[in-house]
């Protein structure tokens, strides 16, 4: 697998986070910040204080000046479940670029189909099986309607999404503009960063950017982002300016008991110790993974981003979909460590 890591934004995806912030205030905050760091191990530090002060600024920024009517918070809404319409819309951009530009080109169905893969992994022949596969994902039913309302005119949808996204393009270079100096200095040393990460990942055996991610003749390209961390699509993968620095913080402490605990407090969890009993059987894909557990997609995702961060699973592509597999190599090292330390 070849990565190609650029040094410059996608606006679009720039401007569905800042409106995700915008219509979702309360998502933001520096308590959640700081419970989501702990969750994978990081205690309050110099770099999660910039990371915070860097993204506070550039959202309240970008709220100065943002044109966000009523109906846009449609896009958004769903936002603290995982299931959200900008999201289905911005995957469905990333893989199909010419539409951002030209998004009259895309047929009902093309625009259909692109949408149902990204949320069911399949094409569903009917609404009638959209509605059986959202209620069997326990998606909420003011958000099923919401899909379902979507699905039935999505390129309307995607076209009101887009000039939505237009529009605050003014916003986003304001809010761009009034952190210049920091993001430059972070654009600098962002590939040499994301080099040091692959290397870091090679290293402990917990790959996230994995070999098997991709065919060996095939690209991936690593966009750097400043409001989300690290967001895999079928051909890219956003990862946060201050990720690869983060990232080093995990587990690598010097201190093998330490390290141990985030690990530990993850196995810990009935659901996420019950997702790697499944992924002992084979590799899963998310949507396979909430049915077998009985949980929201959203959840299922809450857990396997943890589970990734942690090393103990890594993914695999298998035409258009993205499997979980259990990283065994990362679970002996766990036991033999508790090995060491207890002298059994």
């Amino acid at each position: 697998m070849k990565l190609i890591i650029k040094n410059e934004f996608d606006s679009i995806w720039e401007i569905m986070c800042l409106l995700s912030m915008y219509y979702n205030p309360g998502e933001f905050t520096k308590e959640k910040y700081d419970a989501r760091y702990l969750e994978i191990g990081i205690s309050e530090s110099k770099i999660t204080q910039e990371a915070y002060s860097l993204c506070r600024s550039y959202i309240d920024a970008f709220s100065q000046k943002a044109l966000a009517p009523d109906e846009g918070s449609l896009f958004f809404s769903g936002f603290a479940d995982g299931i959200s319409l900008h999201l289905l819309l911005g995957l469905a951009l990333d893989q199909n670029e010419e539409w951002e530009k030209n998004p009259s080109a895309a047929s009902e169905g093309e625009v259909y189909s692109a949408l149902t893969m990204i949320l069911f992994e399949q094409v569903p022949q009917s609404f009638s099986e959209v509605f059986e596969l959202l209620q069997e994902m326990k998606v909420e039913p003011k958000q099923a309607w919401q899909i379902m309302a979507m699905l039935k005119s999505p390129k309307e949808y995607l076209e009101r999404f887009i000039n939505l996204i237009s529009s605050n393009e003014p916003a986003y270079r304001f809010a761009m503009e009034t952190i210049k100096d920091d993001v430059e200095l972070l654009l600098e040393k962002f590939e040499s960063s994301c080099e040091q990460l692959i290397k870091l990942d090679e290293d402990s055996g917990s790959p996230l950017f994995a070999d098997s991610l991709l065919p060996t003749d095939s690209e991936m390209t690593v966009i750097p982002t400043i409001l989300t961390g690290l967001v895999f699509s079928a051909r890219s993968a956003y990862v946060g300016l201050y990720f690869p620095e983060t990232y080093k913080l995990m587990g690598r402490s010097g201190d093998h008991e330490t390290d141990l605990v985030p690990i530990l407090k993850a196995l810990g969890d009935s659901s996420k110790f019950e997702i790697l009993k499944v992924l002992c059987r084979g590799p899963k894909y998310s949507v396979e993974l909430a049915k077998h557990l009985d949980i929201t997609p959203a959840t299922a995702s809450h857990h396997m981003n943890v589970l990734l961060s942690m090393g103990l699973v890594t993914l695999e592509k298998s035409g258009k979909k993205i499997y979980y597999t259990l990283n065994s190599a990362k679970l002996k090292a766990v036991v033999e460590s508790l090995n060491e330390i207890f002298e059994l």
